[in-house]
């Protein structure tokens, strides 16, 4: 895994690729419809998260040096902040085989889908990606527009004086 880390702290998405196993599935935080089976698959979402994605720190493993370990980053997607734990199961040589992927919070989440839907859209026709860019980019504006009267009418927890500086 400390392959990984280098790779990931570097920004180079072939170590990253490098890293991973041939039969490895990848499981979206994004939707539980879709799954990315094979290396073929993985390889493009790597190539394509990494456009997105920026300022990537591996921050905790969990694990470190067992078959199942979780890795904890940060980055950004745009101004969004973003925090990423992955959950990997590795190979008997130490390549990732299974990766289930979770994130937060849900605007850096959103920025995230808005962009990979439409690079995955792309790949068909530009009215998909548009189509797609409409639809995802839609449910972000209305989610961060209306994020601060739902924190407000809820009123629990305590405020994060970080939350404005971090997006």
């Amino acid at each position: 895994m400390q392959a990984l880390e280098v790779a990931v702290h570097a920004h180079d998405v072939e170590g990253v690729i490098a890293c991973l196993a041939p039969d490895i599935v990848i499981r979206s935080p994004i939707t539980q419809r879709i799954r990315f089976v094979g290396l073929n698959q993985a390889s493009d979402l790597f190539r394509r998260v990494f456009k997105i994605v920026s300022n990537v720190r591996i921050y905790e493993t969990v694990g470190d040096g067992e078959a199942t370990q979780v890795i904890f980053w940060r980055g950004r997607v745009g101004r969004h902040y973003l925090e990423e734990a992955n959950l990997l199961r590795l190979d008997e040589v130490g390549r990732i085989r299974e990766m289930t992927v979770f994130m937060r919070p849900i605007p850096g989440l959103l920025a995230l889908a808005e962009q990979l839907a439409a690079s995955l859209a792309s790949r068909h026709s530009v009215m998909r990606k548009l189509i797609l860019s409409i639809m995802v980019s839609s449910i972000g504006t209305i989610y961060r527009l209306g994020e601060p009267t739902v924190v407000a009418l809820a009123g629990a927890g305590v405020p994060n004086g970080d939350a404005a500086r971090k997006r």
